[in-house]
């Protein structure tokens, strides 16, 4: 059958959206003390941001350093503004078992040490 045995379809029109109207708001203009506002709770939330991002790139440094000597390790302590920080790296299931016994041996003997007695481990391990 040639193209031109078929019969011609009829092509639809495009029609064009309903462009919405333009009406002046109801609402008023935000006063510039909220302006003010809203830009300064910007501003904070950016710095946060930054600190954020400042401390995970800190950590991921220290991580890449103790990385070079260390096959495992965990770092625990409290940055400058009080929190806690935790950092574990291992890379497998045996390095991270290792680890943990290794912090409840930690424990144990910082316990015992609490309690005036020396331990098995003669407490001078840690």
């Amino acid at each position: 059958m040639r193209m031109s045995d078929e019969p011609k379809r009829k092509r639809r029109k495009k029609t064009e959206a309903p462009k919405p109207q333009q009406t002046e708001s109801s609402f008023p203009p935000p006063p510039d003390d909220i302006k003010d506002l809203i830009s300064e709770l910007l501003a904070a939330r950016t710095k946060e941001v930054k600190k954020i991002r400042r401390t995970e790139d800190i950590n991921a440094s220290l991580v890449t350093v103790l990385s070079e000597f260390l096959n495992c390790f965990i770092i625990m302590g409290y940055n400058d503004e009080g929190i806690p920080v935790a950092i574990t790296k291992s890379n497998n299931q045996l390095e991270s078992d290792a680890l943990h016994s290794l912090l409840m041996k930690f424990f144990s003997i910082q316990m015992q040490k609490f309690g005036g007695s020396k331990g098995s481990y003669g407490g001078d391990d840690f």
